[in-house]
């Protein structure tokens, strides 16, 4: 968030006021309390949206519809990042925690895109390298309370040098598979 924000004017948009607190000792100046399913915005008044990790939420009770509202606050030609967190079978306690009411496939996302009228620039799956582990850890081993567990920081920066390396990937190739779903749209112009 910090590099849109020193790079571009931004404005945030939560319901929840403690959301908006953190993003705003992140470095975002203007931020809005609203819902996704009714934007507080008028149409056309945006170059772009970035969305990510939002449109799962249980507070998302129709993720078409909140689609549909970031389609009308694009101008034409603006763009849509989304990023969502990929498959169903992977749901764990930690969605239950954070609430995700739903999980996504590439397939999917391809569709609620074309339903808004969105034209599809890209989708691909992300976090590929470290989804054996993950479903190791959510699948096999069944680890209710890992997400909890604080990592050394060696293994953090670790696991940073290995996202690192996928991003560089991504600029050439789309990936099968992974633990979140990516997708980048474009309201015609």
């Amino acid at each position: 968030m910090k590099l849109l924000v020193n790079q571009y004017r931004t404005i945030g948009i939560d319901v929840s006021d403690r959301a908006l607190t953190f993003a705003r000792c992140d470095g975002l100046v203007f931020v809005v309390r609203g819902d996704l399913e009714h934007l507080p915005f008028a149409q056309e008044c945006f170059d772009a949206v970035v969305s990510l990790d939002v449109l799962y939420h249980a507070d998302i009770r129709d993720d078409r519809r909140a689609l549909r509202e970031i389609r009308r606050v694009l101008r034409p030609g603006g763009w849509l990042i989304l990023n969502l967190p990929a498959y169903e079978w992977m749901r764990s306690a930690h969605d239950d925690f954070i609430q995700t009411a739903r999980r996504y496939t590439a397939r999917r996302v391809r569709h609620l895109l074309e339903e808004a009228s969105l034209s599809i620039e890209r989708v691909t799956y992300h976090n590929a390298l470290l989804f054996p582990l993950a479903v190791v850890q959510r699948r096999v081993l069944r680890m209710k309370n890992a997400d909890s567990i604080r990592m050394p920081l060696w293994l953090d920066r670790m696991l940073g040098a290995t996202l690192a390396i996928e991003r560089y990937w991504l600029r050439w190739t789309s990936l099968p598979f992974g633990l979140s779903v990516l997708a980048v749209g474009r309201k015609p112009s």
